[in-house]
């Protein structure tokens, strides 16, 4: 039954790849119907708390809902995270793949890939297919760049939901290193100065 989903669902988006990118937008324009519009983006850390990464660069914190587009804002994520690598591993928290996304994300029951394709899948299943890493990405930051901003996307998947309003209303208090991984402060200006 799963091999006939899967190739149904492969067929379909072989499909929509065949007819190019007009339309490949209508079916974006039809999916956000259903849920947060879904962008393609294109192409380096790790990971660290709730959900990623392992660099940083330095300055002053940033709280602006600015700076650039949600497709840029994607790639400056997986820019970050792995330099756009889907077979990216963090040997430290297990953060998988160019989005670097926690384990605890994708395995287990209604997680991120129930959210965004509707079923449960493995952690294996995730990296062994780009599309899947896409589409389960691309649901979760749409839905928190569209509810905070992209700093506060940038927030929520390095640091998760909770310390995005902490961030917005003092982001000098989120300027010490997480351990071996860098600062909120210093996550979110890198995203952002990939954005420009």
């Amino acid at each position: 039954m799963a091999e006939k989903y899967h190739d149904a669902l492969m067929n379909r988006l072989d499909m929509i790849n065949g007819l190019g990118q007009n339309a490949t937008s209508l079916a974006n324009a039809a999916q956000a119907r259903k849920m947060p519009e879904i962008v393609m983006p294109s192409p380096n850390w790790g990971a660290a708390p709730q959900q990623q990464s392992a660099g940083g660069s330095s300055g002053t914190a940033s709280t602006g809902r600015s700076g650039g587009s949600l497709d840029s804002f994607l790639k400056a994520i997986s820019g970050q995270e792995s330099g756009g690598n889907y077979n990216a591993r963090n040997k430290d928290s297990g953060a998988m793949g160019k989005y670097q996304i926690m384990p605890s994300n994708i395995s287990g029951n209604r997680g991120w890939d129930y959210e965004a394709l509707g079923r449960n899948i493995s952690t294996s299943q995730f990296m062994g297919s780009p599309e899947l890493q896409e589409q389960i990405a691309q649901y979760k930051l749409t839905q928190y760049y569209n509810k905070y901003g992209a700093a506060g996307a940038a927030v929520a998947w390095y640091a998760g939901p909770g310390a995005v309003a902490g961030y917005l209303k003092n982001p000098s208090k989120y300027t010490n290193p997480q351990g071996a991984y860098p600062s909120i402060a210093n996550y979110v200006n890198s995203v952002l100065g990939r954005q420009r």
